[in-house]
């Protein structure tokens, strides 16, 4: 757009004067009318300009400012990207961790309740044959005295067999634990052969 030609420079303007031309006073009064609305469009324009400078001016401070902003948005996205997929990783193994911590201590636990288990049936099995060759013991023991026919206690102590290894291990195990055992089996056993004589 070519520039306006400034309103100093149609005030100077100088006519040459003809013999047949336009009345003087008329084309100098016309002339200051368009001269004065000249200007107004002048100053108009000026601002106009001003005000195109100013909102370019902003423009490109925006648009510069745009790219940074996108610069920065695009940074952030790929920097949210990263953290999450190093969260993601994390948790992972933060979950497998845990998972193979939990299998190892269950699998222990199983274990150590399999092994309890065995010992406590294996007590469990070994008391039962303790507790049925005990009784077994005394009911053989219970059939000699039934079948001896004395009248004292010494000639029933005399003729009694030798106790087993069990037997042994039995009346050493309550005597340990009973003090007064052997005298409470002395008086059952006088006891029970004095029922026998009275049976005789």
């Amino acid at each position: 757009m070519p520039p306006m030609i400034a309103p100093h420079e149609l005030k100077d303007k100088v006519f040459s004067r003809a013999v047949r031309g336009y009345n003087p006073a008329e084309v100098e009064e016309y002339v200051d009318f368009l001269l004065e609305k000249y200007t107004e469009l002048y100053k108009e324009n000026a601002s106009n300009v001003q005000k195109l400078n100013v909102i370019t001016a902003k423009y490109d401070s925006l648009a510069s400012d745009e790219e940074s902003i996108r610069t920065a948005i695009l940074k952030a996205q790929k920097l949210s990207e990263v953290m999450v997929d190093t969260a993601r990783k994390q948790a992972d193994t933060m979950l497998n961790e845990a998972k193979a911590r939990v299998d190892s201590l269950v699998k222990e636990a199983t274990e150590r309740v399999e092994t309890e288990t065995t010992n406590l049936e294996t007590v469990r099995s070994a008391a039962k044959q303790f507790r049925d060759q005990i009784c077994n013991s005394y009911v053989k023991h219970l059939e000699f005295l039934k079948s001896v026919k004395i009248g004292t206690l010494e000639s029933l102590l005399e003729d009694m067999p030798e106790p087993s290894d069990i037997e042994k291990a039995a009346t050493v195990g309550v005597a340990a634990s009973m003090p007064d055992a052997e005298e409470e089996q002395k008086r059952e056993i006088a006891l029970l052969t004095d029922q026998l004589d009275s049976e005789e």
